[in-house]
């Protein structure tokens, strides 16, 4: 599945994914959040983008996190996010947000794995 979108579109192809999960990629382009953080609750999720090419950020003032893992009761596991520049605009969004939180939820994702991502400009990336 590919994207050209923000984090409407990103949400409905996590939520259009199969039970098991999928693969959703990124092309090269600027990927902005304007309203809502994306939730991933499902197993075997991977995000993948095209390296430094593929840019998510947020427009100024979003203060939320990016993306929020896990679920209230249900545990998931085997999620994959990599290859993707992640720029958190610090400057303009003054809440604590974070850029992939793993923690927030009751039941986090076991088994995440995150490599060749770069984190620029956050207050915290993980």
């Amino acid at each position: 599945m590919i994207l050209s979108g923000d984090d409407v579109q990103i949400q409905a192809a996590i939520d259009a994914l199969p039970t098991n999960g999928g693969s959703i990629c990124f092309r090269e382009g600027t990927y902005t959040l304007g309203s809502a953080t994306v939730i991933i609750a499902k197993n075997g999720v991977t995000l993948f983008g095209q390296g430094g090419g593929t840019v998510i950020t947020c427009k100024a003032n979003f203060d939320k996190d990016f993306f929020d893992l896990g679920h209230a009761s249900v545990q998931y596991s085997n999620c994959k996010i990599h290859d993707i520049y992640f720029d958190g605009r610090k400057a303009n969004n003054i809440a604590n947000g974070i850029i992939i939180d793993n923690s927030t939820q009751t039941k986090n994702i076991d088994g995440l794995e995150i490599f060749g991502c770069f984190f620029v400009d956050s207050n915290s990336y993980c």
